[in-house]
């Protein structure tokens, strides 16, 4: 386990029609840190549509200013943020691989706020749909998470997604960081990875 680190943290949300001001926050990262300088970080509640990518990037677009406004290092995006979730195989329609127009839309908007986005998406590799995290910053996709425990199993979002397996670790602004999607984070098998 690495060292103590203080970050800073900021809420927004749609719902919430206004921004929740910077939070002090502890917290340990996988192993030694780097760098002292805080990580200011904005964690963001928004409206998703299903068949709605434009109107998804256009909130994610949105809210990544908002948090660059307020001197943001990393923005958090939800789980599937760009296609929205929905228990259907019919998302599978809107999956897109990691070189497609949504990410490169993302890409270009990271390296115009000089920001680091974590993003949810429905990721297309092959014949195979996961539920995939993408971080990413002006310079291209920094690594992904593909979603490796997918509530309730093969009767559940396995029947729309596929398993990922991976549990990556990820060095941003000289901080170790690591995801968990939703369900994953009742997981310890997940973070201890």
């Amino acid at each position: 386990m690495g060292s103590p680190v203080y970050y800073r943290m900021i809420m927004v949300s749609d719902s919430m029609k206004q921004r929740l001001w910077i939070l002090p926050l502890f917290v340990l990262f996988f192993s030694s840190c780097q760098s002292r300088a805080p990580l200011t970080v904005a964690a963001v509640s928004c409206e998703s549509r299903i068949r709605e990518v434009e109107f998804n990037l256009s909130r994610i677009e949105y809210w990544a200013k908002e948090a660059a406004n307020a001197d943001a290092d990393l923005v958090l995006f939800p789980e599937s943020g760009i296609q929205a979730w929905w228990q259907s195989r019919e998302n599978r329609q809107f999956a897109e691989s990691l070189t497609g127009p949504s990410i490169q839309r993302l890409t270009l908007l990271a390296g115009e706020l000089d920001l680091i986005l974590a993003v949810g998406m429905t990721e297309l590799a092959g014949n195979k749909a996961f539920l995939t995290h993408v971080l990413l910053d002006g310079g291209g996709v920094i690594g992904t998470h593909r979603k490796s425990s997918l509530a309730g199993g093969e009767n559940g979002e396995g029947r729309v997604w596929d398993q990922g397996n991976d549990a990556n670790v990820f060095e941003i602004k000289g901080k170790k960081v690591g995801i968990a999607i939703c369900f994953e984070s009742v997981h310890p098998e997940t973070c201890r990875a």
